[in-house]
């Protein structure tokens, strides 16, 4: 989604499953949208004031290619050392100086570290319920979760997999879901985690029916999306509860 704030797109909160809270989400959405647009603004705002003051000179020799007509706006940013930054999927895009402004995930970022021990405690709190919830889903072995999140990531970036409705998913209608593929080297490797050590925890999943196992490669599968259900809203949570801290920020930055 760069340049914009990085928005978490959760479909329960959009959907309807919290009608209460969605009005309030589409508000923070709006508020991170202003705070990137008043960014830019100031960014176009200066890119012509610039150049106001060389044509105001007067001197034919010094305006470059901004005082040909025939010369496009890309090749004007180009000239001055500007580049054009698109501000989103549908905008139009600004002329911003190279080096002197950030905009996007590194903007975020900065505002962020910044502000760290002002919400900490509020990026903290959810991070601990769900690390709490995952080992407890995982009977106390956190090595299994992490196991189980390689390999939900490889299920998620299937194409395939966000066609499927949560319906269909949680319903068992796909008892196995599509993958782009992982074995238990790959997970190793992903983990740290001893590759023996990995192997003899993968057979105690594929056991519990979190896995399955089709030669080496390891799928995910609908029980394991029923049983780690509690894992799931408290990812939910965490992504709204971080949305929540990093568009508060963005609010008073634009105050």
């Amino acid at each position: 989604m760069e340049p914009y704030l990085p928005i978490v797109r959760v479909p329960a909160l959009l959907g309807g499953a919290y009608p209460d809270q969605r009005d309030g989400l589409i508000q923070q959405v709006e508020a991170s949208l202003r705070w990137e647009t008043s960014i830019a603004a100031r960014s176009v705002r200066r890119h012509e004031r610039r150049h106001a003051s060389v044509r105001g000179r007067g001197a034919a020799n010094r305006l470059g290619p901004c005082s040909n007509a025939e010369v496009s706006i890309q090749g004007c940013f180009k000239a001055h050392g500007c580049e054009r930054v698109s501000s989103g999927p549908g905008s139009h895009n600004v002329p911003v100086k190279s080096g002197n402004l950030k905009i996007g995930r590194e903007a975020v970022r900065e505002l962020v570290a910044d502000n760290y021990p002002a919400i900490a405690r509020s990026l903290l709190r959810p991070l601990l319920h769900l690390l709490s919830t995952s080992r407890e889903a995982c009977g106390g072995d956190v090595d299994k979760f992490l196991i189980m999140l390689v390999i939900a990531i490889r299920t998620t970036e299937h194409e395939g997999f966000a066609t499927y409705s949560q319906a269909q998913l949680l319903s068992g209608e796909i008892p196995i879901f599509p993958t782009l593929g992982t074995n238990v080297r790959s997970v190793a490797e992903s983990t740290g985690t001893p590759k023996e050590t990995v192997r003899r925890k993968v057979g105690e999943l594929v056991e519990a029916g979190w896995i399955s196992r089709e030669g080496n490669e390891l799928r995910f599968t609908a029980v394991a999306y029923q049983d780690l259900a509690g894992v799931r809203v408290a990812i939910e949570d965490l992504a709204v509860s971080n949305f929540q801290v990093v568009t508060a920020l963005a609010r008073r930055q634009l105050a």
